[in-house]
């Protein structure tokens, strides 16, 4: 992490300059997208413009519950999330699962370790996916300054979101962690009082947040009873009184 950290910032010579939905540089057909940093953390998301060519990628259709790569692979590619949503995941010796993040369209994964892959990805939907060689990614943090202060923010996002996910998985209650979740996913929305799709089971979310299934559905259900959100089916969700909410998850 700390030798990205430095090779970015000496790529960073120039601030970022004003975007726009397509772009041109040095011939190449740019397309502007956005990123969230994964799991979002405790706290809101921030969004950024990120800027990638198109044609540099290698689009891939994953199905349900297929893997990307696995825990142990040679990977140091960067994988763009253009359709679906993955789980990050690691399988512990006792069979126990742990998922440490969820990844949405827009979100880019990379890798975090050099050269090998600490967790398993796997698609929790039908997902299309764009993979980045490490020499394409490195290229663009070499010719594109804009590219290498978002990749280089991402990395201090993921800094900060380890330290605030300490605290959730450490600290709180079930109470406070799924009403935490909640608003976390809240937060990737526009608009207020929001009806949120969440494809991931109610075993993802309890192996995110070191709770049982059966603890999550209750929590859940508790949270519909009080008329703080509303359960529409298995995967959605409205969110009723945000501040109630807020004043659940210990914020």
């Amino acid at each position: 992490m700390a030798r990205l950290m430095r090779e970015l910032l000496a790529a960073c010579g120039s601030s970022p300059r004003s975007t726009i939905v397509k772009h041109k540089q040095r011939g190449l057909e740019m397309l502007e997208l956005c990123f969230v940093t994964p799991s979002i953390s405790c706290d809101l998301p921030r969004k950024a413009p990120l800027i990638l060519p198109e044609h540099v990628g290698r689009s891939h259709l994953l199905k349900r519950d297929q893997a990307l790569f696995l825990e142990g692979d040679a990977d140091d590619s960067h994988y763009l999330v253009i359709g679906g949503a993955l789980r990050l995941s690691r399988q512990l010796p006792d069979g126990r699962r742990h998922v440490a993040s969820f990844y949405a369209a827009g979100d880019l994964i990379a890798p975090e370790s050099a050269g090998s892959c600490s967790f398993t990805a796997e698609a929790i939907v039908d997902s299309v996916i764009r993979r980045y060689s490490r020499s394409a990614i490195d290229y663009l943090v070499q010719s594109n300054p804009q590219v290498a202060l978002q990749l280089l923010s991402l990395s201090y996002d993921r800094l900060a979101w380890a330290q605030n996910q300490m605290v959730v998985l450490g600290r709180k209650t079930a109470d406070e962690r799924i009403a935490t979740f909640l608003l976390e996913h809240a937060a990737r929305l526009p608009n207020h009082k929001r009806l949120m799709k969440m494809p991931m089971s109610r075993a993802d979310i309890a192996d995110y947040l070191g709770l049982t299934a059966e603890t999550v559905s209750r929590v859940l259900s508790k949270l519909d009873r009080c008329k703080v959100v509303e359960l529409l089916d298995i995967h959605s969700i409205r969110v009723l009184d945000e501040d109630r909410l807020e004043e659940i998850s210990g914020a």
